[in-house]
């Protein structure tokens, strides 16, 4: 795939995208607003429970851990919202 292509490809799709309307964008806004939400909460109580342990005088934990914590942290968070997605759905 040359230059050539790849610029007739961008061209292409720029002439096919479309504004969204309001109700698109106030959808696509709330969504984003919630993810963000819902990372920057997850990030606040990990330092918050990181501060607590730190001060405990305990020692601190594997690395494999923390993985199996966020791995297992992700597939609830992803069940919860394939069932809003399939309790909710229009």
């Amino acid at each position: 795939m040359g230059i050539a292509e790849f610029l007739k490809d961008v061209a292409r799709a720029v002439r096919l995208t479309q504004k969204p309307d309001r109700e698109e964008f106030k959808l696509t806004l709330r969504v984003v607003l919630i993810g963000m939400s819902i990372i920057g909460a997850l990030g606040f109580v990990f330092k918050i429970i990181g501060s607590a342990l730190q001060f405990t005088g305990t020692t601190p934990l594997p690395p494999e851990t923390g993985l199996i914590v966020l791995v297992i942290s992700t597939i609830a968070i992803l069940a919860f919202l394939l069932y809003i997605y399939r309790r909710y759905r229009v």
